[in-house]
């Protein structure tokens, strides 16, 4: 069943309305099919498409305090976004494809010049936002999520339930960059870089709440780049610390996870002795980090250190985001090239056949 028949036998909204009007209403929208995980709207958006489920389902949820919030599932027939474009206010929630489906989404301009003007239509649409908000006001975790208007709905400000002086390393070849966080004092800053480490004109700049400075070093490794680091932090002139004790947790930033790191890690012995049987996958930068996180944790022993991996990103992509098809051509083969990138592993598959 094409769009313009699934709309008049499957959605209650337009079953008073005329094929011609029906019609004037798909060729003015957009089909659009959407992969498991992957975002139709987001919350807190100007609601710009009025949208209607045409197959599989979407889940509509929404972010407290970066917890997410599962508010309704929407099936083939279901409408979203009424409420948001009847009042002019953002979304409430994010709409999240479950499985494969595909989306009629009706422009802004259409839902007021045809379907508002349906008196049928407003009548079904009031109806259905007054259902939803009874099934929201029936679980206040629901309603709370819908309804927040705070600042921060996906919790990412530096906050918890407990007080951090935060450290964040991220080593090169031959640099060293840092930031100083304090989530008591989002105004007690400070970041900096070490450069040219091991060569000569080895050089810190540092910023903090107090200023910039430059500063010329001596020509060392590493560790001594560490100390340099250590000595601004510290420094009553540029510090924002008293003293090394005062951090709470050291996070390290490591290129390549492999498989086995898809997700922040608390360090250990046997967890670093385990990321460094990865090195080959990241020759360049992984042994130079991890030299790094032994002598930082020699400097901080007393705090936990916290692994953060590049590729632990790429673990959350689903497979719509990873897989895609590049289309090449020759004088003598035309072919479809696939590429994949999940982890660590890169393939590429070709598909053909010689030009006739």
């Amino acid at each position: 069943m094409d769009a313009t028949g699934f709309i008049k036998e499957r959605v209650d909204l337009f079953k008073d309305f005329t094929a011609e009007r029906i019609v004037q209403l798909v060729d003015g929208s957009l089909v659009r099919s959407f992969e498991t995980n992957e975002a139709i709207a987001h919350q807190g958006a100007e609601a710009t498409h009025f949208g209607v489920v045409l197959s599989g389902t979407v889940t509509a949820s929404a972010v407290t305090n970066g917890t997410r919030q599962p508010l309704g599932q929407l099936k083939a027939g279901d409408t979203f976004a009424e409420a948001a474009l009847m009042t002019g206010n953002p979304l409430l929630a994010d709409f999240t494809a479950e499985s494969h489906c595909e989306v009629l989404l009706i422009p802004v301009s259409l839902f007021q010049s045809i379907i508002v003007a349906e008196p049928s239509a407003v009548r079904r649409i009031s109806r259905t936002m007054a259902d939803r908000t009874k099934m929201l006001a029936a679980d206040p975790a629901k309603t709370k999520a819908a309804l927040q208007q705070g600042n921060d709905p996906y919790g990412l400000k530096l906050k918890g339930e407990r007080l951090e002086k935060i450290l964040v390393i991220n080593v090169g070849s031959s640099s060293l960059k840092y930031s100083f966080y304090d989530t008591t004092d989002e105004s007690c800053r400070a970041k900096g870089l070490v450069e040219r480490i091991g060569l000569d004109s080895t050089r810190l700049k540092h910023r903090g709440p107090k200023g910039e400075l430059k500063r010329d070093l001596g020509k060392g490794d590493h560790a001594a780049a560490f100390k340099a680091m250590i000595a601004e932090l510290t420094s009553k002139e540029t510090g924002v610390i008293g003293s090394p004790s005062e951090v709470s947790v050291v996070a390290h930033r490591v290129v390549h996870g492999g498989e086995k790191f898809t997700e922040a890690t608390l360090l250990t012995d046997e967890l670093v002795a385990e990321m460094e049987k990865l090195n080959p996958l990241a020759p360049l930068h992984n042994p130079v980090i991890i030299a790094g996180i032994r002598e930082m944790r020699k400097l901080f022993p007393a705090v936990p250190h916290v692994g953060v991996f590049d590729t632990a990103f790429h673990h959350t992509l689903p497979a719509y985001a990873f897989l895609y098809g590049l289309r090449t051509s020759s004088t003598k083969r035309k072919r479809c090239v696939a590429t994949v990138f999940m982890g660590h592993h890169i393939t590429t598959l070709h598909c053909g056949q010689p030009n006739s």
